[in-house]
């Protein structure tokens, strides 16, 4: 008989004290005999009791307690750094989460065959049924411009992806290295799929919805100043995330697109990295 594999996976969360009981006792419900989960997750200085509810599951789960002010990226970073057992896999996912019961099964029919391929779930909201969060293609020059890829009958390659729900073998994490913390929140997880991507591995969505996620992107502020400040908020775009990103994943004229949220900030767009999506097959595997 084979040994399980052993799951290292990192959680974040905040003041979501019952999605992120539904988030783990949907993991516990879909685990596969198989997987034998450690669970990593940062409470970054929740205030509703969430740590103590969360260690009451039956589970293998290390408490990381956050200032409160570490948000997603740092947090993520804070988890990982926390492992203390050995692991071939890790598992981000996301506190909002939850999985259909056959999720985990399907992730590992598809890692028998993908060992080398970080493996993307792809979530739909609750009440439109409509995709949320899952792999994006990479769509012209411009740095920030991304298309949301629906992986439908067959798995789809995708350039990289949203953190929601991301299976990374051992060796890929090791090799393209930890989340980086130095994010204040978003561009993480597209600059780990990136990084990834130049080192020669494949992101691959994994067909059909692996569960619900409600579409939590923040919506156009009415007043200029309200998108301004939002642009420039832990949550938003603020300037020092963009630049980092840019540095490593932008063209050689790089600056110029730092304007590029401004513009649109006061043009009223929307101000999300992905600004389009598509209910097509990318390049499948």
């Amino acid at each position: 008989m084979p040994s399980d594999l052993q799951i290292a996976v990192l959680m974040a969360c905040h003041n979501r004290r019952e999605l992120t009981l539904q988030c783990l006792e949907s993991l516990i419900a879909a685990k596969p005999d198989t997987w034998t989960l450690s669970i990593y997750l940062v409470d970054d200085g929740s205030t509703d009791g969430t740590s103590t509810a969360v260690k009451e599951l039956p589970l293998d789960i290390k408490v990381i307690h956050g200032p409160g002010n570490w948000f997603w990226a740092h947090s993520m970073f804070q988890a990982e750094q926390s492992i203390d057992k050995p692991y071939d896999a890790i598992l981000w996912i996301n506190d909002d989460v939850k999985l259909f019961q056959d999720a985990l099964m399907r992730v590992e029919n598809v890692r028998q065959g993908n060992h080398d391929s970080i493996l993307v779930g792809q979530f739909m909201d609750p009440i439109t049924k409509e995709l949320t969060y899952g792999g994006v293609k990479k769509i012209g020059r411009h740095p920030f411009h991304f298309e949301l890829v629906f992986a439908g009958k067959t798995n789809a390659l995708v350039d990289t992806f949203n953190g929601n729900f991301v299976f990374l073998p051992k060796e890929i994490s090791q090799k393209v290295g930890n989340i980086d913390g130095g994010f204040s929140h978003a561009y993480a997880d597209y600059d780990f799929g990136m990084r990834a991507k130049k080192l020669g591995y494949n992101s691959l969505v994994i067909a059909g919805f692996l569960g619900v996620c409600a579409d939590n992107h923040p919506a156009t502020k009415e007043n200029l100043r309200e998108r301004l400040t939002a642009l420039h908020s832990s949550k938003g775009l603020p300037p020092a995330s963009q630049i980092r990103y840019l540095q490593r994943h932008g063209p050689i004229e790089w600056r110029i697109y730092l304007i590029f949220p401004y513009i649109r900030a006061i043009l009223g767009l929307s101000s999300m990295v992905h600004q389009s999506r598509t209910n097509e097959n990318s390049t499948s595997k």
